[in-house]
């Protein structure tokens, strides 16, 4: 897991059963407080009760106005930028030292 920058989740809890998540204390919502996770969805649909519960990005796409699309992948791309430099910080290093 410390390689991995995004996750995007389905909802149910069994996605993830196939792993290791005992460093996290076995939790899924501990994991998803340590790594960049994403929930697509289109508007108006009704969303799992396990996305409210855990600490998961939601992003939001509409099935009429697809050019509303960028900004979805926008809201993806700085967050994904957010954490990694939150990541890289916590380990003492700076982006362009990780980037290397």
């Amino acid at each position: 897991w410390q390689r991995v920058v995004a996750v995007f989740v389905q909802g149910p809890e069994w996605q993830f059963k196939e792993y290791d998540l005992s460093s996290y204390g076995g939790k899924l919502v501990n994991f998803f407080g340590k790594v960049s996770a994403f929930y697509v969805e289109y508007e108006k649909t009704t969303r799992p009760a396990t996305i409210e519960q855990w600490n998961v990005r939601v992003l939001t796409l509409h099935k009429e106005k697809r050019h509303m699309d960028e900004k979805a992948m926008n809201i993806f791309w700085d967050n994904l930028k957010q954490y990694r430099r939150l990541a890289v910080h916590r380990r003492g290093m700076s982006v362009a030292a990780h980037t290397r």
